[in-house]
């Protein structure tokens, strides 16, 4: 599950037995997601790449998917 704020990305995975309770598995800033890709065949999964970028390149650091 995602939480989405005006600075932050949030991974939220269900809590095994808890009605209606989550927890943060990650929290990014939105500024370091470079690319956000999916697949045809699996268009649920979605992949965030995370890192920076550099004159002309981009270099990824971290992926949550």
């Amino acid at each position: 599950m995602l939480m989405l704020t005006d600075s932050h990305l949030y991974l939220l995975r269900m809590v095994p037995g808890g009605m209606d309770s989550a927890r943060v598995v990650a929290k990014r800033a939105l500024e370091s997601i470079v690319k956000i890709t999916s697949r045809k065949k699996q268009p649920e999964i979605v992949t965030f790449k995370y890192g920076y970028h550099e004159e002309d390149e981009v270099t990824v650091t971290d992926m949550d998917r």
